[in-house]
C-alpha cells in the first residue's frame, strides 16, 4: 500500500511539475513545491543516549540524518484553492501529532480548502500551520536551522476554520475556531479561539499580535482527554528591515493556565494556576547575495514546569546561510543551550549547558 501511494504521488508530481493546467478551465492549475533537508549535529557533552535535549528536529548527537521531505500539491480554480501538504521523514512525526497515516512514514502537514470571497476576505477550512510565533516549520524559510523554544513549546498546527480579512493596505485581521493545540481530532467538547492582528503600517517593518485560548490542556491529544484546563497564549512577532540585507526580529510570548486536571508528558495529574513566558531576538545580515550571518538569543521561563518540565531554558545560536544556488543552501551552526538546573545529559552526568555544532543542507523544489 505504501509503495503504491508513493508511486502515485511521484507520478502526480511529475505531471504537475511541468505546469500542466486543467484543460477544461483556463483559470485552473496545479502547482508543485517542496523541499528536503538533511543535517549533522555533534553534541560536545557526548550524551550517553545520543540525544540533544529539548531540541525539536536536530535532536540526535553525532548522526547524519534526513530531516524532512515535503511535497505540497496546490490546485487553484477560480476563487478556490485546495492544498495537500504531505511530509516524510523523522521530523514529520515529531511535528504532527496524530497525523501519521497507519503503517507508513507519511504525515499530513497541511490539508485545507481556501475560498476567496473577494480580494479582502478569505475562508480557510481544514488543517493548517499555526499563526503563532516568528519561525515557520519550513527550514528554508528560517535563517537558523535549529528551531527556537517558542516553536518547540507553542502550537505547531491547528485543525479548524478561520477567516482572514484585509482591512486596508496596511492592516489585516484573522479569527478562527480550532480543535486545540496540535490536535487533528478534538479531545473534549470545547474548542479554542484563535485571533491575529497584523500590520505593515510602520515603514520597513512587519508586526503581528497573536492569541489562542480555550478549555484545552495545551498538549497533544495523546496526553489525555481533559476539560476544566483553560490554557491561553498571546505572542507578538515582528521584524524590522534596516536595509535590504540587514534585518532585526523579535518574538515574545506569555501563556497562562488554570487547570484541575493536567498531565505533563504522561506524569502524575497536576492542578493549579500558573504562567510561562518566552522571548527571542534575531539579527540577520547578508554580506552579499550568497552569504549571510545570523544570531538568535532566547529564553523561556516556566516556573511551574508546565510547558518545559524543567523550569527555564536559554539559547544562543549562531548560523551562516550559504546559498550555493537559488534552490540549494548550506547552514553551518553553533548553538549553546543553558538552564538554571542541570538538565542536559552528558557522558559525565547532568550539565547546565549543552553546546552543539552542526550543519544543514536544504534543497527547494519550486
Amino acid at each position: 500500500m505504501n509503495r503504491f501511494l508513493l508511486a502515485a504521488m511521484f507520478s502526480l508530481s511529475v505531471i504537475i511539475s511541468h505546469g500542466q493546467d486543467d484543460p477544461t478551465d483556463n483559470d485552473s492549475k496545479f502547482t508543485f513545491s517542496g523541499y528536503l533537508d538533511a543535517f549533522y549535529s555533534y553534541n560536545l557533552n557526548k550524551p550517553t543516549d545520543l540525544r540533544n535535549d529539548f531540541r525539536v528536529f536536530d535532536n540526535r548527537h553525532n548522526t547524519i540524518q534526513v530531516g524532512l521531505i515535503q511535497t505540497q500539491l496546490t490546485y487553484t480554480t477560480g476563487d478556490l484553492e485546495i492544498v495537500g501538504d504531505i511530509t516524510f521523514g523523522p521530523n514529520a512525526n515529531v511535528a504532527n501529532y496524530g497525523n501519521v497515516i497507519a503503517g507508513s512514514a507519511i504525515v499530513i502537514k497541511q490539508a485545507y480548502l481556501a475560498y476567496h470571497f473577494n480580494d479582502k476576505l478569505k475562508l480557510t477550512v481544514g488543517q493548517y500551520g499555526t499563526h503563532m510565533g516568528f519561525e515557520p516549520i519550513e527550514s528554508y524559510l528560517n535563517f537558523n536551522y535549529s528551531l527556537s523554544y517558542q516553536f518547540a513549546y507553542g502550537p505547531i498546527y491547528h485543525t479548524g476554520i478561520k477567516l482572514d480579512y484585509q482591512l486596508n493596505e496596511n492592516w489585516s485581521v484573522m479569527a478562527g475556531v480550532v480543535n486545540g493545540w496540535d490536535e487533528l481530532i478534538d479531545v473534549n467538547e470545547s474548542k479554542s479561539i484563535t485571533l491575529q492582528v497584523a500590520t505593515t503600517a510602520i515603514p520597513n517593518a512587519e508586526l503581528a499580535l497573536n492569541w489562542i485560548g480555550g478549555d484545552e490542556n495545551g498538549s497533544p491529544a495523546s496526553w489525555g482527554n481533559f476539560e476544566g484546563s483553560y490554557t491561553s497564549l498571546v505572542d507578538i512577532a515582528g521584524r524590522y528591515h534596516i536595509s535590504d540585507n540587514f534585518m532585526l526580529g523579535t518574538n515574545a510570548g506569555f501563556g497562562w493556565y488554570n487547570t484541575t486536571a493536567q498531565f505533563f508528558n504522561g506524569a502524575d495529574p497536576y492542578s493549579g494556576n500558573g504562567t510561562w513566558w518566552a522571548a527571542a531576538f534575531y539579527i540577520q545580515y547578508y554580506l552579499n547575495d550568497e552569504v549571510g550571518i545570523g544570531f538568535r538569543g532566547e529564553r523561556i521561563d516556566d516556573p511551574n514546569s508546565f510547558r518545559t518540565g524543567v523550569g527555564s531554558l536559554n539559547g544562543l545560536t549562531f548560523t551562516v546561510d550559504y546559498k550555493l544556488s537559488e534552490n540549494f543552501m548550506i547552514k553551518p551552526e553553533i548553538r549553546i543551550d543553558q538552564s538554571d538546573n542541570a538538565v542536559f545529559t552528558s557522558s559525565d552526568g547532568a550539565n547546565t549547558t549543552q553546546p552543539t555544532i552542526g550543519i544543514a543542507f536544504i534543497g527547494k523544489i519550486r
